[in-house]
């Protein structure tokens, strides 16, 4: 939490976290050699996602452009209707799926002295809500995450 004081993402000084010691990296040179077949997984679960979320129109799947390629690092949503972000949330919690709201506006960080003001970064702040993704769920998983999302706007 380097440079946070009182909460998550509420950043009151400058700084740089960037340890990284012998053990971490032994790990990460040995998922080295796995990165290619994982970034592979990671697009055929965000396409599978991709095909169930076409049949949601209350929800906006991330937009990747032809030119461009995701990792997939997390698969965030906009919804439609942002007012229904927090209850959708606490609707997935209920049913055991656990999602994220990552990186609120660093405007709003108490280590900036003046107040910005970025509608349109606030605005698309209201509306995302990250869900379970990473190379490894299962379709089943996805199927269930996707119907009780439109379940709750079904309701």
């Amino acid at each position: 939490r380097h440079g946070q004081k009182d909460r998550k993402y509420n950043f009151t000084r400058w700084g740089i976290n960037s340890r990284l010691d012998s053990l971490q990296a032994l790990v990460l040179l040995n998922k080295f050699k796995i990165f290619p077949s994982e970034l592979s997984l990671r697009q055929k679960k965000a396409i599978f996602y991709f095909e169930l979320f076409s049949e949601i129109k209350d929800v906006t799947p991330p937009v990747i452009e032809d030119f461009n390629k995701s990792v997939f690092g997390i698969f965030t949503l906009k919804i439609n209707d942002y007012s229904r972000r927090d209850d959708l949330k606490d609707f997935l919690k209920m049913k055991g799926i656990p999602t994220t709201i990552y990186y609120p506006p660093l405007h709003h960080s108490s280590i900036y002295s003046v107040d910005y003001e970025l509608p349109n970064t606030d605005s698309v702040f209201k509306s995302v809500l990250s869900i379970p993704f990473d190379a490894y769920i299962y379709e089943s998983e996805q199927r269930a995450i996707c119907s009780s999302i439109k379940e709750f706007f079904m309701n």
